[in-house]
């Protein structure tokens, strides 16, 4: 048995034209590969995008920190005195529902800064009275941190 040949014919000017359209397909495939160049563009814009918003997230963050930092009341170190007896004394005024103590004392602190005076009083028996102590001395927040890495 022969394999039959298939006879190829000359260019037709019909044929001519017909290649610009495989040129077109190949413009066409041009296009495509661009569009796919054209994407990851895209996912670097989606990139940036999410860290955009991971930023204003962490942003809003510190602001939030921030804001409780000034409204809450911060620890101040006082030195007071009775009878010739100096004491200093890490002092939290109540913010909210706590109220103010002394951080070395289970009395109930009462601290009139402007009066310069600071009472403390046993919270169980209302029998005894509180003790007035005069304040000689009021520090922030700073000195409170110095004073409890010195203990």
């Amino acid at each position: 048995m022969s394999i039959k040949i298939k006879q190829q014919k000359l260019l037709k000017p019909e044929d001519l034209k017909k290649k610009p359209k495989k040129a077109k397909k190949l413009k066409s495939q041009d296009s495509n590969v661009k569009n796919i160049n054209n994407k990851p563009t895209i996912n670097v814009t989606h990139k940036v995008k999410k860290q955009n918003t991971k930023s204003i997230k962490l942003l809003g963050f510190m602001a939030f920190l921030t804001l409780i930092y000034f409204i809450s009341p911060k620890p101040q170190l006082l030195t007071y005195e009775k009878m010739g007896m100096i004491n200093k004394s890490i002092y939290w005024p109540g913010f909210y529902k706590f109220k103010p103590f002394i951080l070395d004392s289970n009395l109930r602190a009462n601290a009139n800064i402007q009066a310069n005076n600071l009472f403390l009083c046993h919270e169980k028996l209302a029998t005894l009275p509180c003790q007035k102590y005069k304040i000689i001395d009021i520090e922030g927040p700073i000195a409170v941190a110095i004073f409890l890495y010195k203990e």
